[in-house]
């Protein structure tokens, strides 16, 4: 299942690159790729709401524009389930 969250326009905030965001869900497994990421995990909305808030030094500016959008949609009112991995800056 996936569900359409909207898109972004290239802005500094994305390191200039247009953005589709989606909502899916998927059994797994799934293979994280380390050139990409410098780890991964499973948060709710509320972990990733804290740790955005209190520390946004440790994500990438594209992820926390991302979030925000997520929040903004009707895609966050699923179930409390979002797959974030922490990215390089």
């Amino acid at each position: 299942m996936r569900t359409d969250v909207g898109t972004i326009t290239a802005r500094a905030a994305t390191g200039w690159e247009f953005v589709s965001l989606y909502r899916a869900e998927h059994p797994g497994p799934f293979r994280l790729q380390p050139a990409e990421i410098d780890t991964g995990g499973w948060f709710t909305i509320p972990q990733l709401e804290r740790w955005t808030a209190s520390r946004p030094e440790d994500f990438a500016s594209g992820f926390l524009e991302c979030f925000r959008r997520f929040r903004e949609s009707a895609a966050a009112r699923a179930p409390e389930a979002f797959d974030a991995c922490r990215l390089r800056a």
